[in-house]
């Protein structure tokens, strides 16, 4: 019987509440935001959030590079304080949507 070797390389640990602002993966999500030629989009955007399906992760927020997202005082119908739209400067880089684990955000883009 030949005996088999398993490697298993190490994962950094990332905490749902305290987004890793310096990762790879952050920096990766962040640059898919840029247009060709490697600035921000600079077109308008209109977010619309879900609230019933948004559990609070924060992650849309650590990685909105304007700012335009904010988690709510209020809760939803599952108990979680949900994302939040608070002001109208979106870029529609769409980060929030691709980062979005549940899917309850929409960008549109406008010109």
């Amino acid at each position: 019987m030949k005996a088999m070797t398993l490697t298993i390389q190490s994962m950094p640990e990332y905490s749902i509440n305290s987004p890793v602002q310096n990762s790879s993966i952050y920096d990766n999500i962040r640059r898919m935001g840029k247009t060709e030629e490697g600035k921000e989009g600079s077109s308008r955007g209109m977010i619309t959030i879900d609230r019933n399906l948004c559990k609070s992760c924060e992650l849309c927020v650590s990685v909105c590079p304007e700012g335009v997202i904010r988690i709510s005082e209020e809760i939803n119908h599952r108990g979680y304080h949900y994302a939040e739209v608070t002001k109208e400067m979106c870029k529609a880089c769409s980060l929030c949507a691709i980062i979005c684990p549940e899917i309850a955000i929409e960008v549109f883009r406008g010109k």
